[in-house]
């Protein structure tokens, strides 16, 4: 798995009264048969725990969520 897995920050989101993290969103991305794919994840902390899920159910080509959601903001847009 050397260097057929990397990670993308995009956004959190914040509790409105307390402003502590409360949601993470990542894209996660990875090489299968020389084809690059993304798959979007959500990160909970709940319980002393973190939880994850899957967005959207499925796995895209690498670049679909940027595409789909260009007016989305993400840590990408922000460093740009």
């Amino acid at each position: 798995m050397k260097d057929k897995l990397s990670s993308e920050y995009l956004e959190t989101q914040f509790d409105k009264e307390t402003l502590t993290p409360t949601i993470d969103f990542f894209l996660i991305y990875f090489i299968y048969n020389n084809k690059r794919y993304e798959v979007p994840i959500r990160r909970e902390y709940s319980g002393n725990k973190y939880h994850y899920w899957v967005l959207e159910g499925s796995v895209k080509k690498a670049g679909y969520w940027h595409e789909r959601f260009p007016a989305s903001y993400s840590y990408r847009k922000y460093l740009n």
